[in-house]
């Protein structure tokens, strides 16, 4: 689902709320279900995360958007056994429904 992202958290601590309004990432919410669930944003063409993916997340609907609340995963190195440093994050989340939003988008601006 194509989304406007609003990420609260920097390395586990909290951005000033004017920051946080003014930078939204706009690309691609995709939820997995494994053990637990898992959240990524993606860039809608290249696939390139947009944010850090996010684990052991909770979810929650509301009527403007939804909440997700998680473990923000920074890997400290290249690969698929790399070792990760973990965060606190929450992402606000705010489904796009105009197409028009696509033609801004370029993977410079993200």
């Amino acid at each position: 689902m194509l989304c406007k992202v609003y990420f609260a958290n920097s390395k586990g601590l909290s951005r000033p709320k004017d920051e946080v309004r003014k930078s939204p990432r706009i690309g691609e919410l995709r939820l997995r279900l494994m053990s637990r669930y898992g959240a990524v944003v993606s860039h809608p063409e290249t696939g390139r995360y947009l944010l850090p993916a996010m684990d052991a997340v909770t979810i929650t609907i509301k009527a403007r958007g939804v909440l997700l609340e998680g473990t923000e995963l920074i890997p400290r190195r290249a690969g698929r056994k790399a070792a990760y440093d973990m965060y606190a994050q929450i992402w606000w989340c705010v489904p796009v429904f105009d197409s028009v939003v696509l033609d801004d988008l370029s993977v410079g601006d993200v």
